[in-house]
């Protein structure tokens, strides 16, 4: 199963996305993520290991998931996803997007929440049937793997 991250925030907000990640990897240990964002982020977050596969979300290949309607080329190239994890706005064109291209399930939340919620806390809010120790909700990056 291969799953798409999307995260197009700055550095310190794609770091408080991790501990998610590695809960979902909880929830899905043989899920491949594949993320969709920033490029530094992308090499950081494969090079800890939470990523299987990394795309700019700058490259003009992408930019139809941003607009009304997917393309043809998009909708094939990422045919092979199963699932989303997107931090994205609620009105993203990203989020209806990968709906409309077939992927099944996709796990949603807008980047900040809106209320007094720890942002990290808030993420893991995502997937609330995994339980995570306090030490398991510092965010961790090593290049030696994952987790830390």
């Amino acid at each position: 199963m291969n799953t798409l991250v999307y995260h197009a925030g700055a550095l310190g907000d794609f770091i408080t996305i991790l501990p998610s990640l590695a809960a979902y990897r909880k929830l899905q240990p043989e899920s491949k993520l594949v993320f969709l964002g920033k490029k530094v982020h992308s090499e950081l977050g494969k090079a800890a290991g939470y990523f299987f596969g990394v795309f700019d979300v700058d490259s003009a290949r992408f930019a139809p998931l941003f607009s009304v309607q997917p393309s043809i080329a998009i909708t094939n190239f990422l045919a092979g996803f199963n699932e989303a994890i997107a931090f994205a706005d609620d009105d993203s064109p990203i989020i209806h997007n990968l709906s409309k291209i077939g992927i099944d399930k996709i796990h949603h939340q807008p980047p900040f929440p809106s209320d007094g919620t720890h942002v990290i806390d808030y993420h893991l809010s995502l997937f609330p049937e995994i339980q995570m120790t306090e030490e398991e909700k510092w965010p961790r990056i090593s290049p030696a793997g994952f987790p830390v």
